[in-house]
């Protein structure tokens, strides 16, 4: 558990520090583009698919312990679940689990073969 909380925690400042590294970009003339800001117009998202829905839960968890904020209701499908949560500045990190089956043969086929 504490090598997932470890990765969570990460991946949480892996987006703080590309923010980081994009405002330095920006204010030494590496772009003319405004930097905006992820709370009022997030621009991109990171998605990680994790083994299991409680590896979903367990990093969304050490998320919101670092400081992020949950998004939403979780999302259950059956075959796939996600949650998402937003870092301090406000960017957006989903967690999710897929099914394995479902992921190998596609959602439709895997729902038609549980009929």
């Amino acid at each position: 558990m504490e090598q997932l909380d470890l990765y969570a925690l990460e991946c949480l400042n892996l987006v703080i520090t590309e923010r980081s590294v994009t405002r330095a970009a920006e204010k030494i003339g590496m772009t003319e583009l405004v930097i905006g800001d992820p709370k009022e117009h997030p621009t991109a998202g990171t998605s990680i698919f994790l083994d299991s829905r409680e590896a979903v839960d367990a990093a969304v968890a050490a998320g919101v312990a670092a400081g992020g904020a949950l998004v939403g209701e979780p999302a259950d499908y059956g075959f796939m679940y996600q949650r998402g949560l937003t870092d301090p500045d406000g960017n957006t990190v989903d967690f999710g689990w897929m099914d394995p089956k479902a992921a190998e043969v596609g959602p439709e086929a895997f729902a038609n073969q549980r009929a």
